[in-house]
């Protein structure tokens, strides 16, 4: 039977797991996309002070050598290693905690007056991990609201 591409990120994810905490790194997110004989694998790391190439290289080569031993991806892929980039989705009630207090961009489902498709906004709480209040937005301040994308903004992570 045919792995469902949600099956082998979580598969990864679990093999992966104990090689990130070894070298300190947290997995933002995993992608693995398919399109007709090509296939690309995609891990998205974080740490403390930022991710460097080597960080990306060496758990390129670790995770290499343990999918290489497993075999389980039904298909020829390129595995690629990165860091979330600048405008870092946040998609754990982890990500939503660290990131409370700071300035973040959110896409909604409902539109709001001015709304030049993302509202930035400090951080305020998070329910459930899908509504958040921020502080600064009157619309949004006083209730939840169902986001679809909220990523850390530039210029708060520019700081020191």
């Amino acid at each position: 039977m045919a792995l469902h591409r949600d099956d082998i990120c979580d598969r990864i994810r679990t093999l992966a797991q104990p090689i990130l905490d070894a070298m300190l790194l947290e997995l933002v997110e995993i992608e693995f996309n398919r399109t007709g004989r090509e296939a690309v694998l995609r891990l998205f790391i974080d740490k403390e002070g930022g991710v460097m190439l080597d960080d990306c290289a060496e758990l390129s080569r670790e995770l290499s050598v343990v999918l290489d031993i497993e075999d389980f991806i039904p298909c020829e892929y390129n595995l690629e290693v990165s860091s979330p980039g600048l405008d870092r989705p946040l998609k754990t009630a982890a990500d939503y905690d660290k990131f409370t207090g700071r300035l973040v961009k959110v896409r909604t489902y409902e539109q709001f007056p001015d709304d030049a498709g993302a509202i930035p906004g400090l951080l305020e709480q998070v329910r459930q991990c899908r509504q958040v209040g921020m502080h600064e937005v009157p619309d949004v301040r006083h209730r939840g609201i169902e986001i679809v994308r909220c990523q850390a903004d530039l210029p708060v992570l520019m700081r020191v």
